[in-house]
């Protein structure tokens, strides 16, 4: 059955990436997907048609741009109506505070870096082993919630500590 891969490529933990060939600028997350009709055109037709019943994640994430790298202290802003979950790396050593914006994100024995995910099919903390492993590491970090980038601000980020460089993917989003 060929159109197996079709049912696999939804078949996966968690939400599935999905790009949309009219608007290959954003990518949207499949939460559940369902098999609503196949039809056969013709009698002795080889061909099938799927009718496939998606469910998506409210947002759609805009894909440009993904990557601000800071090495001193600066801004993020954000462009767009939606509050953007970003994904932050902080490399560095040591015992380090991460102002973003008017929060206080301390995270104590560093070695390496640290990523601060707010994703909220994520939220967790943890660091990436140069093999691409990744370890959570809730313990090492005190904040009272996970940052956000506001919708249409700026957001001021500066630290404390032995800090080489954050890292943040912003997740631009829209409804």
């Amino acid at each position: 059955m060929r159109e197996g891969w079709l049912f696999n490529a939804f078949n996966q933990p968690g939400p599935v990436p999905f790009r949309y060939y009219a608007e290959p600028a954003y990518t949207y997350y499949i939460v559940s997907a369902d098999v609503a009709e196949q039809d056969r055109p013709a009698r002795m037709s080889q061909t099938r048609v799927w009718t496939i019943k998606a469910e998506a994640d409210a947002y759609k994430y805009f894909e440009r741009d993904k990557i601000i790298e800071l090495d001193a202290a600066g801004k993020v802003d954000n462009p767009f109506l939606s509050m953007a979950k970003p994904l932050i790396t902080v490399y560095g050593q040591g015992d380090i505070t991460l102002n973003w914006g008017d929060q206080a994100i301390k995270l104590t024995g560093v070695t390496g870096n640290v990523s601060v995910d707010s994703d909220e099919f994520q939220q967790d903390i943890y660091t990436t082993a140069a093999d691409g492993t990744q370890t959570l590491c809730a313990e090492r970090a005190t904040l009272s919630e996970f940052p956000v980038l506001a919708a249409y601000q700026h957001t001021p980020i500066s630290w404390v500590g032995n800090v080489s460089k954050v890292i943040v993917e912003p997740r631009w989003r829209l409804l």
